[in-house]
């Protein structure tokens, strides 16, 4: 991560425990995941609007065409934060449009967990505790509990 340390106040929203109105469940194979407003607003919260995701390469696709990729890079206040390689198989999605947004999507999730985002999705038991308090599955698909 960079080459200076994060303020401590800083650190701690960036380390903030996932909510439960801050997660998605995928309905078919019960997947929780923040959506791409979720890491945005965390960021936002934390750095302001001073921080930047930067392509730092072209796009590559695979020797068979079957993946688009591409690295972008963390900037704030145009220092540099954090970089990852963004992915998508171009046969999940509709559309090169598409999966250029999701490619970005998937480097910000890794930039984003570099800095300690959401680190807790990457925990198969805290993620399994997260689906089983706030999830259910009813006909088959996944879906919020109903609040009472």
């Amino acid at each position: 991560v960079g080459c200076s340390p994060l303020e401590p106040s800083i650190t701690s929203i960036l380390n903030q425990p996932v909510k439960a109105d801050q997660l998605t469940i995928h309905p078919k194979f019960g997947w929780l995941y923040m959506r791409e407003k979720a890491y945005e607003r965390i960021l936002n919260q934390a750095f302001g609007n001073k921080w930047e995701l930067r392509p730092t390469s072209p796009w590559y696709k695979t020797p068979s065409d079957a993946v688009l990729f591409r690295f972008f890079a963390l900037f704030v206040n145009n220092k540099f934060i954090s970089e990852a390689c963004g992915e998508q198989e171009l046969a999940m999605t509709t559309g090169r449009v598409n999966a250029e947004r999701r490619v970005r999507y998937a480097a910000l999730v890794r930039v984003c967990k570099e800095l300690g985002v959401a680190t807790e999705l990457w925990d198969k038991p805290v993620v399994d505790a997260i689906r089983m308090k706030n999830f259910e599955m009813t006909e088959n698909v996944w879906k919020e509990k109903a609040q009472h």
